[in-house]
């Protein structure tokens, strides 16, 4: 409520004595509130986009910058070769840190963790987990 709001208000409620000190410091109070969630919430994205960030560099574009900066004047072909080479270890990397956040391996293999479809295909196969 702006300030000529609460005047005209309590005017017409027929006060005569108007405490906007109060009404101020509680509206002062609550943009501050507001500011300082929206300062954490741009604080906890800023973080968020700087470990993906590192994520991404971690991956193929920084593994490519990496190979070319140790081997000036590298082909194509050497490129992708070194990729190559190198998808295992990432794909190793990849598994474990999506096994402690969103798949599960079991000995039928890898699974959703929220999903019933293990438990689904472990029951035509003889109910066994």
């Amino acid at each position: 409520m702006s300030i000529s709001d609460f005047i005209t208000q309590k005017v017409e409620a027929g006060r005569k004595q108007l405490t906007i000190d109060e009404s101020v410091d509680k509206s002062v109070q609550s943009l501050r509130r507001q500011r300082d969630d929206l300062q954490q919430e741009v604080d906890h994205l800023r973080e968020r986009l700087e470990k993906l960030e590192n994520e991404l560099q971690r991956t193929a574009y920084g593994d490519i910058e990496e190979y070319v900066e140790e081997h000036p004047g590298a082909s194509d072909a050497e490129i992708i070769q070194h990729i190559a080479d190198s998808v295992p270890n990432r794909v190793v990397s990849h598994l474990d840190v999506l096994e402690s956040e969103s798949i599960k391996k079991t000995e039928e293999g890898y699974y959703p963790r929220d999903s019933d479809q293990e438990e689904s295909s472990a029951e035509t196969r003889g109910g066994k987990l």
